[in-house]
């Protein structure tokens, strides 16, 4: 695979930016940064994150003179 990437770079000679994405985790990602890309795509950092259950209330704006403290 990383033949591959190599030789894309070299067709693309910087033509676009090219990004590599899938396989890539934090013990081979500097393999893949040697072959030239310009973006390297990393899942495993978002894949293994806990997530948490987050809530936005909204509140309809009051005046000062209106709003009596109840919701």
């Amino acid at each position: 695979m990383l033949k591959t990437i190599r030789s894309a770079v070299k067709i693309n000679n910087g033509k676009v930016k090219l990004e590599v994405s899938g396989g890539v985790n934090l013990k081979n990602i500097r393999s893949f940064a040697k072959t030239g890309v310009d973006y390297i795509s990393v899942g495993a950092i978002t894949k293994s994150v806990i997530p948490i259950e987050l809530s936005m209330l909204f509140l309809p704006k009051f005046s000062k003179s209106s709003y009596n403290g109840a919701l």
